[in-house]
């Protein structure tokens, strides 16, 4: 998916919120917002979809904040919530779509969509998105496809949401192949969180960029490898799909995300704050 008119207002969003989050004082605020305008200014004609930028803006944030991972709090306290949420299920007899609608509705902690996110909101939300209505029949050929895969490449997408996907994963632990970001951006796992996330075990390969998705000009060649020789790619939240759809057709995916912008709902055709399991390239 490519930037579109309708994401202006996010960017902007975005934009005045670094500033004021990177520096005290107007004028330095100023000067850092029109450098990021003038980034996006310029690339916008490219056709680059909203991870790659994004790649950019948070590549300037560390330039100017010093700072490497600015979501490193976040993230660990993302993880805490989602271990505690985790041990209420940990030995439960759980079917397959409650563990999937677990995994998809932790989507709901993500700090890139909503910066105002109050962690401990995060349980309540998790419990009212597993109530909501959602896709079975999607859901019944997603549970087919991997319970006949040879492989499964997974890809992640945030902190806390992660340790709720275990609880999915662990049923195919011998088929699955974890992809990450190569570098720390928003609050998205990279391998330095898969430990915490109760993950640590899986074999992975990162995308060696830092941006929240998987541009498939871009991403490294094992990550490409991945994706192009799995039985079954599964990519988690907005990024990963923003930045592999269309462009990606090599392999069955599915793409699951809690619908949290107008734009990729209009895109899928479904209601904002939808469960979404979203299935492409079904007949390879």
């Amino acid at each position: 998916m490519r930037i579109q008119f309708d994401c202006s207002g996010c960017i902007y969003r975005q934009i005045e919120l670094l500033a004021r989050q990177l520096y005290a004082d107007d004028e330095n605020r100023w000067r850092f917002s029109d450098a990021l305008l003038k980034l996006f200014l310029e690339i916008r004609p490219t056709g680059i979809c909203p991870p790659q930028l994004a790649e950019k803006v948070f590549a300037m944030v560390a330039e100017a904040s010093g700072v490497d991972d600015p979501f490193r709090a976040e993230k660990e306290k993302s993880t805490l919530l989602a271990q505690q949420i985790y041990k209420k299920y940990e030995h439960a007899d759980l079917s397959f779509d409650e563990t999937l609608l677990l995994a998809i509705a932790g989507n709901v902690i993500d700090y890139g969509v909503n910066p105002d996110f109050k962690i401990d909101e995060a349980e309540k939300l998790i419990d009212e998105a597993c109530k909501e209505p959602y896709d079975r029949a999607a859901a019944r050929d997603l549970q087919r496809r991997m319970d006949e895969a040879d492989s499964i490449f997974y890809i992640l997408d945030n902190c806390g949401e992660a340790v709720l996907d275990a609880l999915l994963l662990r049923r195919y632990r011998d088929k699955i192949t974890l992809g990450v970001r190569g570098g720390a951006i928003l609050n998205d796992v990279t391998r330095a969180e898969l430990a915490p996330s109760g993950l640590g075990d899986y074999p992975v390969v990162d995308t060696n960029r830092r941006s929240p998705g998987a541009p498939l000009a871009d991403v490294g060649a094992e990550f490409l490898e991945h994706l192009n020789t799995s039985s079954l790619v599964i990519a988690k939240g907005q990024g990963n799909l923003e930045s592999l759809c269309p462009d990606f057709t090599a392999r069955p995916i599915y793409h699951l995300l809690r619908l949290k912008c107008r734009v990729v709902a209009d895109f899928l055709h479904q209601p904002l704050g939808t469960i979404a399991i979203y299935g492409r390239n079904l007949d390879l």
